[in-house]
């Protein structure tokens, strides 16, 4: 369409981005969240063993080592024993040496390991049968499924 003569023409602006005031962009974090759980039922289908490893990443670093076990009654499943460890920032340090002293072993084959899975099916299996239903906290199974890491 053509202008009318006199008429006044107009333009617009265009605002060019101040770049002495952009934002820093965030840096990615080195942290991957994930979670991992396995669950074992015994040759007599009467006992299951849940363990679990899980990294949450936000807001802070948490690591989180679930175990369950429960008994096997016709069509009853009773948690005989659940215990979730977390393990917060503030623990970072420590199981930074843990893991480097790991570092120089060589890699294990990626099934569960047969002396792991022997520990997991007897003693803890045994302690937790121990403790009564219900039981959130033990001692002794957090140090033995500190082994089997």
């Amino acid at each position: 369409m053509a202008q009318k003569s006199g008429a006044a023409s107009k333009t617009a602006k265009i605002k060019k981005p101040d770049t002495t005031a952009a934002a820093t962009p965030k840096a990615p974090s080195p942290c991957t969240p994930f979670a991992i759980d396995v669950a074992v039922l015994t040759p007599d289908n009467q006992t299951k063993i849940v363990f679990g490893l899980s990294r949450q990443c936000e807001p802070k670093l948490v690591w989180t080592i679930h175990f369950v076990l429960q008994e096997i009654n016709g069509a009853t499943i009773t948690d005989r024993v659940k215990v979730d460890v977390v393990v917060g920032d503030d623990k970072i340090p420590k199981a930074e040496a843990v893991a480097a002293k790991q570092a120089g072993k060589p890699a294990t084959d990626p099934q569960l390991e047969a002396t792991k899975l022997d520990l997991l099916q007897t003693r803890v299996a045994d302690r937790g049968k121990e403790l009564p239903p219900g039981t959130t906290s033990d001692p002794e199974i957090e140090s033995l499924l500190s082994r089997v890491l």
